[in-house]
Formats: structure tokens, sequence, C-alpha cells
């Protein structure tokens, strides 16, 4: 089509990736995104997201994340186009960590919504990624760090974490913090 001097547009590209993924044309498929970067078809998100589903397929997830990453607006199509590339890769702590970028972008009061708070906690330690649990519970990274909003619940969840984790001082150790900043231990605790 570009050959004929016919012009490309959005759909054309799309559907063009597509069927490379598909036929397995792999390195045609590379000479579109190329072209799509030169050309300037890249600022379009059905385009990049086409993209996406292609390195996905080709299982060159890396390549597919590069391009969610350049994407400028970002919506829950190409974040999903990107999931799924992770879960086809078997690469579950990447999908993990994309949910909680988009989730921490989405929201940008995590901090003070402590429900939100102790779901990623609980998220993270049901995945093993205990440090990853620790950093939303302590809120690091984050631009207001005003742990007087911990509740009994998130409390309760980071000692779930740890004590599910294997990480017992850890418990023991946080369960004395909690009571040094006046949380008060319930039935559940």
């Amino acid at each position: 089509m570009h050959t004929n001097v016919v012009s490309l547009d959005t759909y054309a590209l799309c559907t063009t990736l597509t069927a490379s993924s598909k036929l397995q044309h792999f390195n045609f498929g590379k000479r579109i995104h190329a072209h799509v970067t030169k050309s300037g078809f890249f600022s379009s998100v059905f385009v990049a997201t086409a993209l996406i589903h292609y390195y996905s397929k080709s299982i060159n997830v890396k390549d597919a994340a590069l391009v969610f990453d350049e994407i400028l607006d970002k919506n829950i199509v190409c974040a999903n186009a990107l999931l799924s590339g992770y879960s086809q890769a078997g690469l579950w702590i990447k999908g993990v960590q994309l949910l909680h970028s988009l989730l921490l972008r989405t929201m940008p009061d995590i901090e003070s919504d402590v429900f939100m708070q102790s779901a990623l906690v609980q998220m993270y330690g049901k995945c093993g990624m205990v440090e990853k649990a620790r950093l939303v519970f302590k809120l690091d990274g984050m631009e207001i760090q005003n742990e007087t909003t911990r509740d009994l619940v998130l409390w309760t969840s980071m000692l779930g974490v740890y004590g599910k984790n294997g990480r017992y001082k850890e418990v023991i150790d946080l369960y004395r913090e909690m009571l040094q900043e006046g949380i008060k231990p319930d039935g559940i605790i």
C-alpha cells in the first residue's frame, strides 16, 4: 500500500500489525513500528496499543513495555494490552507492578485512602513481595507521608503479610510499633 503511494492511516496500521502478529511476520512488524515512529502515528493511542499487542503476541514483552512507557495519554485499553502480554509470558510480578503504578496514577490521594492502601499491601503480600508491601504501608515515595492516617485495618494487613511470609520477627516488631503509636488491637489481632 505504501509503495503504491496510498497513504496509511491509523486503521490500516492497526490492521497490518494484527495481521503481522497472527502470521508471525515479526520483521515486517518491526518495520511498521519504525514507520509509525518516523511518520508521527505513534501519538495515536490506537496504533500504540496495536504495537503493544504485536510485541506481546511475538513474546517480546520487553518491547511492548517500552512502547507502553512512551504513550503519553495511557488508557485502560493499552494497559490491558500490556497486562495481557505479561500474562501470556508468565510475568505475573510485572503485571502486579503495572497495576500498582496505574492505581497510584489514577488515585493521587492514595495516602488518604487506607482501604486502598490496605488492599495494595495485601496484594503484594499474597505475591510474596513483602518489601513492596512494606513500602506501601510506610507510604515510601509518596509526597505526603502522614503515618497517623494508618488505622487498625492497615496495621492488621501488614502484620498478616509478615506472618504469611514467615517474617515472624517483623510481626513482633511491627506489633510493638503499632502499640507505641497508640493503635489498640481488637479481637482480630
